[in-house]
């Protein structure tokens, strides 16, 4: 239990000296409080035929999970030299035996998520430009560069800029994040006005899902604008929305023949 008590301890320390600013010493004690359980057993325990977390791997998760949040809540304040800081200090060489998850990683995804919401979209890029996910998977199910990546196309979208997040979607390595990342776009252009160019990002798509999504919204703006044949040219390209495109299409109908 020594082992256990001065790991916690460590970093709760960790913990305070990031909230203090002191990210360099944190960094290094949180190092610190894993080595001090280095070497114990982590990988699952077999209770009766039943395979359980060992009591061991539950406190590495703990650790692991303090550093994170130590990481969003520097990024989050805008302290990206000091989220850069722990995030680099978090030892990948312990997975639990969970193969292609990066804690780091996950870490590095979070301070460029972070930075893009924060409108430093060019510390938000080298963020993700330093990730290497060419084989790592992210607890989220996707590859974590391209994940980053498709965030932070998603936020220069919502500013207006679609030239600048179009050059990242395209710079996406996973096809369906960039594809995600140019629905995202499509879906903005509507929000300015522009249907025939969310039109051009959408035929660019080529994930289904992504593909019905911008269409749907697409079609839903034709239809509010009272273009019922461009609505339901719109929505014959996806049967699963050509309901929904009628619906809309009614509507609209409905609220012109009720105005004074």
């Amino acid at each position: 239990m020594f082992k256990e008590t001065r790991a916690l301890a460590l970093s709760a320390i960790a913990k305070t000296q990031a909230t203090v600013g002191d990210t360099r010493g944190a960094a290094g004690t949180f190092s610190e409080a894993f080595d001090s359980v280095r070497g114990v057993k982590i990988g699952p325990m077999d209770y009766g035929g039943e395979k359980r977390l060992s009591y061991w791997e539950s406190v590495f998760r703990n650790l692991r999970e303090w550093q994170f949040a130590a990481v969003k809540a520097l990024a989050g304040a805008g302290n990206i030299d000091g989220a850069l800081d722990v995030a680099w200090s978090i030892d990948d060489t312990i997975d639990f035996g969970v193969s292609g998850v990066s804690v780091r990683l996950e870490a590095l995804c979070a301070i460029a998520k972070a930075r893009a919401r924060a409108g430093d979209i060019d510390s938000a890029l080298d963020v993700a430009w330093s990730i290497d996910d060419a084989l790592v998977v992210g607890v989220s199910g996707a590859p974590v560069r391209s994940a980053a990546l498709c965030a932070i196309a998603k936020v220069r979208a919502g500013t207006g800029d679609i030239d600048g997040a179009l050059d990242i979607a395209r710079s996406i390595d996973r096809p369906y994040k960039r594809d995600e990342a140019l629905c995202a776009i499509a879906e903005a252009r509507v929000g300015a006005g522009d249907i025939k160019g969310a039109l051009d990002i959408a035929r660019s798509i080529n994930d289904a899902s992504s593909l019905s999504s911008a269409l749907r919204v697409i079609a839903e703006a034709q239809a509010a604008a009272a273009d019922t044949g461009g609505a339901a040219h719109t929505f014959s390209v996806d049967a699963f929305y050509r309901v929904q495109a009628l619906c809309a299409m009614a509507c609209t109908q409905v609220d012109a023949a009720n105005q004074p």
